[in-house]
């Protein structure tokens, strides 16, 4: 009867069971005490100091006259999107030359390692089977 309890306590499963268990239960023992913490009596208000009083209209210093700017929103009017536009599709245009540059140099060092190193390396024989 001790022999086969000795061997279920050698695996490690076991203890990866238990050390997990143990963990879950302090987690949830931990929340508790918050959660229990928590719901105790409210603390007493924080007495807060009486605002200041508001200066006089004469004593404020005067502001600048303020010019009108554009107004919220998006811009709408033609030449200002089609200026937008255009901007974009000359730099998604150049986005497409370099991908395209990108893709064919990686296609021909591709082609090039296939060429010089894998193909050179594979017998005939193996060549004519494939």
């Amino acid at each position: 009867m001790i022999v086969p309890a000795l061997r279920l306590l050698r695996r490690p499963l076991l203890w990866a069971v238990i050390v997990e268990t143990a963990l879950v239960a302090a987690a949830v023992g931990v929340g508790w005490r918050i959660v229990v913490g928590r719901s105790g009596p409210a603390p007493p208000p924080v007495a807060r100091p009486a605002p200041p009083p508001a200066p006089s209209p004469s004593s404020l210093p005067a502001l600048p006259a303020v010019s009108p700017g554009p107004s919220p929103g998006l811009r709408q009017d033609p030449g200002f999107v089609l200026d937008q536009m255009d901007t974009l599709n000359r730099i998604e245009s150049e986005l497409e030359r370099l991908e395209w540059r990108a893709v064919d140099g990686i296609a021909r060092a591709i082609r090039a390692y296939l060429e010089r190193v894998v193909l050179p390396a594979v017998s005939p024989g193996d060549r004519d089977a494939g």
